[in-house]
């Protein structure tokens, strides 16, 4: 049988209902076809049935990247980077686990999150940030050479 149930979800818990931000549906409406019927699908096949993401991937995404010259990521990838973006904009770990629909807590922190380096950055000068009455003390000052 071809439709939505040709691409089960892993688990049972996997099929659920996950929010997008109101200018992510605004592009949604945008390529949903007046008066079509709300089960239709936004991208589908010709036929109307769900798109295969193996043929996905190898028609559209690897050769995309390939074009801009840069290395090819997955469709898994994408959860990497949504897990890693949500953290960085302070979400909690609860919130992304929710998300990501992780039952275990570690998957989402340890498999999923990753540092970024800007983040890192920033967090190092915030640090450095409380330590400025050290660093504004004549002797620093002296040592860097502007004082």
């Amino acid at each position: 049988m071809n439709g939505p149930s040709s691409f089960p979800p892993k688990t049972r818990s996997s099929r659920r209902t996950i929010p997008i931000s109101a200018s992510l549906a605004e592009v949604f409406k945008r390529l949903r076809p007046q008066n079509c019927e709300p089960e239709r699908l936004v991208f589908a096949t010709p036929k109307g049935t769900p798109l295969n993401p193996k043929n996905l991937y190898n028609r559209q995404l690897a050769p995309a990247c390939d074009v801009i010259e840069l290395p090819r990521v997955s469709w898994h990838s994408f959860r990497h980077t949504h897990a890693t973006l949500l953290h960085d904009a302070g979400e909690s770990l609860k919130t992304a686990q929710s998300l990501l629909g992780h039952s275990d807590l570690e998957t989402t922190l340890g498999v999923y999150t990753h540092a970024i380096p800007d983040s890192q950055r920033r967090a190092v000068e915030r640090v450095a940030g409380v330590l400025d009455p050290v660093d504004s003390t004549p002797y620093w000052k002296e040592l860097r050479g502007d004082g």
